[in-house]
């Protein structure tokens, strides 16, 4: 399996029971790989734990602090001189399909010339599409070039159209970090962003810009390969709305998108939010956040 030529970077929080489970789930489905890394940035309390399951499933640890981003620095830095093909990069929350990991190494083995990198299926029950996805999605939209209905697009922008519930393999320009898989050799001098905050969102966009600037089908998402994400990120909070916009308004001026377009669907989105508060007024804060947000780059202009 590709797994023994993969070294594996899980970045971890104060969940050690949930990374136990992903531990196991590796270990009792014989899913080898040639070094696990795990960078954990836990609290003080919950660092014991964490080092004793490492101990337990005998894979390396190391401490960092409170960031995704740097979490997978540290994880990239550690194994960039082993003599490996592929990285892999895994969230500590995920779970599995039976034959999921089988699925992709038989897709890399099929696909492997012609893609730069891989992605799991996230593949979570449908929810009821909101107003904000109808409207993304309607005609007027994607007539103006603001959004696309199409999966695994980067727009002018700066944002990304969405990938998940796959039937069938998607050819994508960009790939989720959740349960992503990446030529080693593309890797050499790519760091995640670490100015995105503690939950470093958007990292993943701004990292596949790094590999595929051009925007070209870099990638694939193999549909069979399914996992189930359990924790979903709050997305209600003034922190969350705030970084929203200010690491998307980052990444659009980093690959010189469009500004034009970006403030557009920005005025959409923060429309469509203040609508939302009447079915949710919990969406209040995030609100709040967005538009201090669009208020601090334009004073940055």
């Amino acid at each position: 399996m590709f797994t023994i030529r993969t070294g594996l970077i899980i970045p971890t929080r104060n969940r050690p029971k949930k990374l136990y489970f992903t531990l196991r789930y590796l270990k009792i489905n014989k899913i080898n790989f040639f070094k696990i890394i795990v960078v954990d940035s836990s609290d003080n309390n919950l660092r014991i734990a964490i080092k004793t399951i490492c101990n337990k499933f005998s894979v390396e640890l190391y401490f960092s602090k409170p960031s995704t981003s740097q979490q997978r620095n540290l994880g990239l830095k550690k194994l960039m001189s082993n003599k490996l093909e592929y990285i892999m990069f895994l969230d500590d929350d995920l779970k599995f399909y039976k034959n999921s990991f089988k699925s992709m190494d038989s897709n890399i083995k099929k696909y492997n010339k012609k893609y730069i990198g891989f992605s799991f299926n996230n593949f979570q029950f449908k929810k009821k599409v909101s107003l904000l996805e109808k409207v993304k999605i309607s005609r007027f939209v994607q007539k103006i070039g603001i959004y696309n209905s199409s999966y695994g697009k980067i727009l002018d922008n700066g944002w990304q159209t969405k990938i998940g519930n796959l039937k069938k393999n998607l050819p994508s320009q960009w790939l989720p970090t959740a349960a992503l898989i990446i030529k080693k050799n593309f890797l050499y001098k790519k760091k995640f962003e670490k100015s995105f905050g503690a939950y470093s969102y958007l990292e993943d966009l701004d990292f596949s810009l790094q590999l595929n600037p051009k925007r070209r089908e870099s990638f694939l998402v193999v549909s069979n390969a399914k996992f189930i994400h359990i924790n979903e990120i709050i997305r209600t909070t003034f922190s969350f709305g705030y970084y929203e916009f200010i690491n998307r308004y980052k990444i659009v001026k980093k690959f010189r998108l469009s500004k034009s377009k970006f403030f557009l669907m920005a005025f959409v989105k923060i429309m469509l939010t203040t609508f939302s508060i009447l079915v949710n007024y919990k969406n209040a804060t995030k609100l709040l956040g967005n538009i201090f947000a669009v208020i601090m780059i334009i004073a940055s202009l």
